[in-house]
C-alpha cells in the first residue's frame, strides 16, 4: 500500500467501498482502475475520480466517461482541482467532496504548497456572489475563506488569500481565481 494514501479513511456507502484501495492499485499499475461503482486514475501529480464509469475504447485513446467526477492535479505546488457532483436533477451517489479533497491531499502530502480556487459558475462562484452581496458587507477575503473550497482550504491550514482575480461587480462576479496558501 502506497504510504502517501496509507491515513485516508474510506468512502461511506453500502458497498463497502475502499477508496484507498482504489488510488493505490491505479497508481502501482499507472492505468485506470475500478470497482463496482468508483473508478481511478493516478499518477504522480495528478488523482482523477469517476462515478459509474464507461470506458470508451474505441477512439484511438480511452476516454472515460462519467456524470460525476473529480479531478486533483498538482502544478507548480499548487492544487487545481475541479469537482462535479451535481447534476441538474441528480446528486452523486457514491463520491462526496470533501471527502475526495481529504484523499487529494492525503496523496500529494508535503508537495501542495498553495490551493487554487478557479470559478467561471458553479456553487464556489454563486456562494461567493451572494457573500460579496451588498447585504451581507464581507470583504473579498473574507466572502472566499467561506466558499466550500475556502472552507476546504482552511481545513488543511491554507487560511491566507495571496492571490484575487476578479471580472465583474460585486455581488455578481463572472469569474474568480484566488490562491489559498499558508
Amino acid at each position: 500500500m502506497n504510504s502517501a494514501i496509507a491515513g485516508c479513511h474510506d468512502l461511506y456507502n453500502e458497498n463497502s467501498l475502499n477508496l484507498k484501495e482504489l488510488v493505490s492499485q491505479a497508481l502501482e499499475n499507472q492505468s485506470f482502475t475500478q470497482n463496482d461503482h468508483i473508478g481511478v486514475k493516478a499518477t504522480k501529480n495528478s488523482l482523477y475520480f469517476y462515478e459509474n464509469p464507461i470506458v470508451d475504447a474505441t477512439s484511438f485513446s480511452s476516454k472515460i466517461k462519467s456524470d460525476y467526477s473529480a479531478r486533483f492535479r498538482l502544478e507548480d505546488g499548487n492544487l487545481v482541482f475541479s469537482v462535479i457532483l451535481k447534476g441538474q436533477d441528480s446528486r452523486s451517489q457514491y463520491l462526496r467532496g470533501s471527502e475526495l479533497f481529504e484523499t487529494a491531499m492525503e496523496y500529494f502530502k508535503g508537495r501542495v504548497f498553495g490551493i487554487e480556487g478557479i470559478w467561471k459558475y458553479g456553487d464556489n462562484l454563486k456562494a461567493f456572489n451572494e457573500l460579496t452581496a451588498n447585504q451581507n458587507n464581507l470583504d473579498i477575503t473574507t466572502s472566499a475563506l467561506n466558499t466550500w473550497t475556502g472552507r476546504q482550504a482552511v481545513k488543511f491550514g491554507f487560511n491566507k488569500v495571496t492571490r484575487v482575480e476578479l471580472v465583474g461587480q460585486v455581488g455578481r462576479y463572472s469569474y474568480a481565481h484566488f490562491l489559498f496558501t499558508r
